[in-house]
């Protein structure tokens, strides 16, 4: 063989040995939106996070051990194949329905969106006291604002106002008291939507 000769590629065949397959049901999260969900894997074959979630409410005050037969009841119609995987696991349907509960994350609580209702509240507040009020800190700012609505002149003046805001303009269809005859979106006065 020379110095600059070709190597010649090996032609021993390798074998590649499979994955270690995981044992036991796994909760798979989804990306959020319409079509794509949180799920339970048993094998290859799913079950929505959602169906779980109502077969476990059917499951609620009944006693534990007609859990498996809810869940197979629930299940077998639209979901025969994951019940199978579950029997090929090995796991009873009951033990699946637990061990599925406990995969299964809680949700955060929160609040929403926009926030409570004493913070929103507050917000909205805080503006209206700052342009009106004067104060060094904002001990002295809110301490005057409550001089103020503590007054019975105060209160019987703020009745009256909304009183006559009612009157004037109604209530919107939440059952607010609205302030202004605006009616529908504001991007839409004075426009007329033709449908075709």
């Amino acid at each position: 063989m020379g110095l600059f000769s070709k190597k010649m590629p090996d032609r021993t065949p390798k074998v590649e040995e499979p994955p270690e397959q995981l044992r036991g049901i796994r909760y798979v999260a989804g990306k959020g939106g319409k079509g794509s969900k949180a799920n339970f894997l048993a094998d290859e074959e799913s079950v929505p996070v959602s169906v779980i979630t109502r077969v476990e409410r059917l499951c609620q005050d009944k006693p534990e051990q007609r859990h498996g037969f809810i869940f197979h009841s629930a299940l077998e119609k639209r979901y025969g194949k994951f019940l199978e995987s579950v029997e090929r696991l090995g796991l009873s349907y009951q033990a699946a329905l637990k061990q599925m509960v406990e995969l299964k994350p809680t949700p955060k609580a929160h609040l929403g969106h926009r926030g409570s209702r004493i913070k929103k509240t507050a917000a909205v507040l805080a503006r209206a006291i700052c342009r009106r009020f004067k104060g060094n800190t904002e001990e002295e700012i809110t301490s005057s604002f409550y001089e103020l609505v503590q007054k019975e002149e105060f209160r019987s003046e703020l009745k009256t106002i909304i009183q006559k805001l009612d009157s004037e303009f109604g209530r919107n269809s939440l059952g607010f008291v609205k302030s202004n005859k605006r009616t529908g979106r504001p991007g839409l006065k004075g426009k007329v939507i033709r449908r075709k």
